[in-house]
């Protein structure tokens, strides 16, 4: 049996294309999410490098001697201002900074880390807003009982320097910097 050509099924032409129109939308909608969703993903990456660099900083120069970097980093300079550890500063080695650590060229390599050929800056500072709450000397209270014990105690702040990490990006990545705290601690009581 012949079938005739009026009852085929099928889409016109006008149907398909505006399926297809339709499906060209929804598309370039998700793309642009999906641009979105993958910028985010570069930023909190650059972020959490970040971070880790001044985590890696901070305990690497928590390892060092503890006086010559208090007395660069928390002493005042004739305007008021603090020294900082700088990694601009740094080139190849960080020969300005050769009494405050052991070994400067590995404080180059802290201070001016490079990943995924990202190059990163590392800047560490004293805060001095938080040295008055280190002030944990003895109360009233326990006056006597050290006076007694003929033994003195000191403030913690002798002890703790708070510092402050910043990492920045020198070239291709994040424009803000990240900061991280912490606290440099005396070799007598780590």
């Amino acid at each position: 049996m012949r079938r005739r050509v009026n009852d085929e099924q099928g889409f016109t032409l006008l149907e398909i294309m505006a399926s297809i129109v339709i499906l060209s939308v929804v598309a370039l909608t998700l793309s642009g999410f999906f641009i979105q969703a993958m910028s985010y993903s570069k930023q909190n990456q650059s972020k959490t490098i970040a971070v880790h660099l001044a985590r890696n900083a901070l305990a690497s120069i928590q390892k060092e001697p503890f006086a010559p970097l208090r007395a660069y980093l928390a002493v005042p300079d004739a305007g008021g201002g603090y020294s900082v550890l700088d990694g601009s500063r740094c080139e190849a080695e960080c020969a300005g900074y050769a009494g405050l650590v052991r070994d400067p060229s590995v404080l180059s390599h802290v201070l001016r880390p490079e990943v995924n050929g990202v190059a990163y800056v590392v800047r560490v500072s004293y805060q001095p807003d938080l040295a008055p709450y280190l002030d944990i000397g003895p109360d009233a209270e326990d006056e006597g009982r050290i006076a007694a014990a003929g033994a003195g105690e000191e403030a913690l702040s002798a002890y703790l320097l708070p510092i402050q990490v910043e990492v920045a990006a020198e070239t291709g990545g994040r424009s803000d910097p990240v900061r991280v705290e912490g606290y440099l601690t005396d070799e007598t009581i780590r």
